[in-house]
């Protein structure tokens, strides 16, 4: 096997997964002790868990569009900046102030 066609190690698959990584262990963890902390009520909690949720219910919508149109690396690369995005348009509005 030459060098321009060498598979990626193992390890390197691993940075994939921490955008997910990032996204599911602050809306599980963080997220709702935060805002339960600043007084907000469980239906408020519970409802703003689902509305964080909905982008992961909705990929199936998006998934012939990934199979027809650019690479996978093109994809993960907008995925990823997408994600990136949201976070820091997001993390500013976290709190129960905004929730008024």
């Amino acid at each position: 096997m030459s060098d321009s066609h060498r598979r990626p190690t193992p390890s390197v698959f691993s940075l994939l997964i921490w955008p997910l990584g990032i996204s599911v262990g602050f809306k599980f963890t963080p997220l709702p002790f935060l805002l339960a902390q600043a007084g907000v009520p469980v239906y408020g909690i519970a409802s703003i868990a689902s509305i964080i949720h909905m982008p992961a219910v909705l990929v199936v919508l998006s998934a012939p569009l990934v199979d027809v149109k650019l690479r996978r690396r093109t994809w993960l690369v907008i995925g990823a900046l997408a994600t990136a995005l949201g976070y820091c348009l997001a993390f500013p509005l976290i709190g129960a102030l905004h929730l008024l």
